[in-house]
């Protein structure tokens, strides 16, 4: 894994006009159909003898900071290896993927993930088996102090190849858990990421479906009703399946904070140390009120920001000071002065990033959405430094809705 760049999934913040923009199927609606789960009534699909080959790797977005993850990416073998601890069914590598190979209901629990399920995101991307049939892909939360856990998975339940609707149960492919607790997907898809936290206290468990892996979500599903269920909940973490499907990154982890600095600032002529700071919530909702600011620019100095989307880098801004931290393509911003004093460390500069995407709707990266994560640094003006100019530390922040 490159050291600049986590491969992360993106984990739903909802509120009611991003489900309504994303095309989350109603409860009404879901629950006018028949509340039929396949993997319960008749026999399991025949298991096919030999899986296709590998798809191409799918994209990805730092959203969120692995904790535990695992790609798969090793040889063939009979078993997802040492850190799965397997407690039904059969699991194999095949491809860079790992695979279910037996059939019905399976699950394997991670040797070590281990942390309380409400403030952790879980992700994993779903494929479909070779030849159609029922099938699912669960995330499994909560494991080890009794049988309760958070079971959630989405599924092929009309066995045409495409999976077509999401179920939270308590308990490995066991009894409903919240209310309504299926959901029809708008769009059946035979791939995708699915990406699971949790809110209001671990009370609610929010769900997003990426079908073509590009970062935002095609789906979004929020339902409450956990805490009521007054379960025995441990800390592990594991994957199960319904007959063959197949999967790959897994991850569980913290949400990464949705601004946070990066990289090393340079120390310019006079001794100061440029940093950033985001004042406000990156948020989309509104056309202002999101401020990066950078601190301790000397004084009187032409500067600017520029920014990127594809992720950080580290290559030296001269050989011994500074860093240049974000990854190309970068649009600059408009140039600025500093203010302040000459000498001195008390010059400053701003931009509203939500106002300058208001005015700017051709900006790299535009048309934002939730989820998205930005890379920003600041450059300006020494004449002392070996370039004559310098750099801050970065800041990266990710979208809000």
């Amino acid at each position: 894994m490159n050291v600049h760049c986590v491969e992360s999934i993106f984990f739903p913040l909802l509120s009611a006009g991003l489900l309504a923009a994303a095309g989350v199927a109603s409860p009404a609606a879901t629950q006018a159909a028949a509340p039929i789960d396949a993997t319960k009534v008749g026999p399991a699909a025949a298991a096919p003898s030999l899986l296709g080959p590998s798809l191409a790797a799918p994209g990805s977005s730092a959203l969120f900071a692995s904790a535990w993850s695992d790609d798969f990416n090793r040889p063939d073998a009979p078993t997802l290896g040492t850190d799965w601890l397997l407690q039904s069914g059969a699991f194999a590598i095949t491809s860079n993927r790992g695979a279910a190979t037996a059939g019905g209901t399976q699950w394997v629990r991670h040797a070590s993930a281990n942390s309380a399920y409400d403030t952790t995101v879980q992700s994993i991307d779903f494929f479909a088996a070779p030849s159609a049939q029922v099938m699912f892909v669960a995330l499994v939360a909560g494991v080890g102090a009794s049988a309760d856990n958070i079971f959630v998975k989405v599924q092929d339940n009309t066995a045409d190849g495409a999976f077509d609707r999401v179920f939270i149960y308590r308990g490995i492919n066991g009894s409903a858990l919240t209310s309504p607790y299926f959901f029809d997907l708008s769009t059946p898809t035979t791939e995708g990421r699915m990406t699971v936290s949790f809110s209001s206290g671990g009370d609610t468990v929010d769900i997003s479906i990426d079908n073509n892996f590009d970062g935002s979500p095609d789906e979004l599903i929020s339902a409450s009703g956990i805490l009521a269920a007054g379960m025995s909940l441990g800390t592990n973490f594991g994957v199960s399946c319904f007959n063959q499907p197949r999967f790959d990154n897994w991850q569980v982890g913290d949400p990464q904070p949705p601004v946070a600095n990066f990289c090393t600032p340079g120390t310019s002529g006079a001794g100061c140390i440029a940093t950033l700071s985001g004042i406000g919530a990156p948020s989309l909702a509104q056309s202002s009120g999101f401020v990066v600011r950078t601190n301790d620019v000397e004084g009187q100095r032409a500067g600017l920001y520029f920014y990127g989307i594809s992720g950080e880098v580290a290559f030296p801004w001269t050989p011994t000071n500074g860093w240049l931290c974000v990854k190309a393509p970068t649009l600059r911003l408009a140039l600025q002065n500093s203010g302040g004093t000459i000498g001195q460390c008390d010059g400053q500069m701003n931009v509203d990033f939500l106002a300058f995407l208001a005015v700017t709707p051709n900006a790299l990266g535009a048309p934002f959405n939730a989820g998205d994560q930005v890379w920003m640094q600041s450059w300006f003006r020494d004449p002392a430094s070996t370039k004559t100019t310098l750099v801050s530390d970065g800041l990266t922040f990710t979208m809000q809705p």
